[in-house]
């Protein structure tokens, strides 16, 4: 049997116990470059996933405005709601030309048969999509003077989505065509349309 003396197995254990300072910057260094990669994509992977949610509410928003033709053969005209210049959509309450909400806390989009909203006949939205306000300088909803068409005009967060340039090419017709509260709306670069087509 080979026999090793009680030093040398001292040194060997010493110099098993731990990392060398090269090893522990290179396991660092790989650490950092494996983070540098999946942090844009994690962080791009939320953009992706609220612009999808904000893409389908508008979807839904477009079939609420469908249902409203439906009940009164026009879509709601955009109204200012207040001195600040923001706008909203005007079909609400009695007869459906009330600024929405129909009533704060309770829906969104909605006709009634009395003033207050208090009766609600129809529902159209419950809520309107989050994070959105109709006039805020960057979401729009735009409607033509004889009320057959609209349009919704808002930035995603993510600019290199490509619905952007799909959007666009359905609805800047329609766009250019309709006004929100104030003005003829431009439509951007960056710009997600969702419109009457």
């Amino acid at each position: 049997m080979y026999d090793i003396s009680m030093r040398q197995k001292r040194c060997v254990l010493r110099k098993s116990k731990g990392f060398s300072l090269i090893e522990l910057l290179v396991a660092i260094a790989i650490m950092a470059v494996l983070l540098a990669l999946a942090l844009p994509n994690y962080l791009g992977a939320r953009e992706r996933s609220r612009d999808s949610k904000k893409k389908s509410e508008l979807q839904q928003l477009k079939t609420a405005l469908r249902l409203y033709y439906n009940d009164y053969q026009r879509y709601p005209d955009s109204v200012q709601l207040d001195g600040q210049g923001r706008g909203t959509i005007a079909g609400c309450k009695v007869g459906g030309v009330f600024p929405c909400p129909c009533k704060v806390d309770s829906f969104d989009f909605a006709s009634s048969t009395d003033a207050n909203c208090d009766a609600v006949s129809t529902v159209y939205m419950k809520r309107f999509p989050a994070n959105m306000t109709f006039g805020n300088n960057t979401d729009h909803y735009g409607v033509s003077a004889d009320g057959e068409s609209f349009c919704i005009m808002t930035p995603l967060e993510n600019i290199s989505d490509p619905d952007i340039a799909l959007s666009q090419k359905i609805c800047t017709s329609v766009c250019t065509n309709t006004s929100d509260a104030l003005q003829a709306l431009t439509v951007g670069a960056t710009s997600y349309l969702v419109c009457s087509n």
